[in-house]
């Protein structure tokens, strides 16, 4: 019972931080047999069930429309299984209820790339990295299109992009070390250099604090 109450609880978060992305008042729009339908996919979607997922998020959308949440999900799941036609409805139906929803966006774009639709996907992953430009997804993405059309120097300056974005997100796990040790937290402190010191530049003065920091801590009494 405690597991299911976790999974529920995720599940509610999950479909919250969707809802507050959207910036439409989502639990007002979406009928209570969208909400349940909703969980249940966002279960098996968290189980590795894709292609249950999908079917399961499906129904949601037959409920309400333009629940964007479980449209995401629905082109998500069904993109992982393999249904790309479906994928593609989905998540350009999301992006048109909601056109700076990165996410759904940069979903799109991968379901466009893996349909053969290289025109599409760059053109959909340009409004990705408009909506959020330090997106790691989206600019891993753009990369690998740009690579794709043979413009390797232009896939190179878009990965050099994502890599100051990982850097941004080493430096919030090297804060929140800080933050963790102050308050008695050694391990939770250690955790959070180890993961800083995987994303940030070799040789960076950001990663040399990190270590720093971590030896300091290790160093000192637990």
């Amino acid at each position: 019972m405690p597991n299911e109450r976790m999974n529920l609880t995720a599940a509610l978060l999950s479909f919250a931080c969707l809802a507050a992305c959207s910036g439409q008042r989502q639990l007002g729009t979406a009928s209570e047999d969208a909400v349940g339908s909703y969980i249940r996919a966002l279960e098996r979607y968290s189980a590795g069930d894709m292609a249950g997922a999908a079917a399961v998020a499906a129904r949601s959308v037959g409920s309400s429309a333009r629940f964007l949440p479980a449209l995401l999900l629905l082109g998500k799941a069904s993109l992982l299984s393999g249904d790309d036609e479906t994928a593609v409805r989905a998540l350009k139906r999301a992006l048109a209820a909601t056109p700076r929803a990165g996410e759904a966006a940069v979903w799109l774009a991968r379901a466009y790339r893996d349909s053969g639709m290289a025109a599409e996907a760059s053109s959909i992953c340009d409004i990705a990295v408009t909506a959020d430009p330090g997106s790691v997804a989206a600019l891993r993405l753009m990369a690998g299109l740009e690579a794709d059309g043979g413009r390797l120097a232009d896939a190179k300056a878009c990965l050099d992009r994502a890599l100051e974005a990982s850097a941004e997100v080493g430096m919030a796990f090297v804060d929140r070390a800080s933050i963790r040790w102050a308050s008695g937290d050694r391990d939770g402190a250690l955790a959070d250099l180890d993961a800083a010191a995987a994303v940030l530049p070799p040789g960076s003065g950001a990663l040399e604090a990190a270590v720093g920091l971590a030896e300091r801590i290790r160093e000192s009494a637990p």
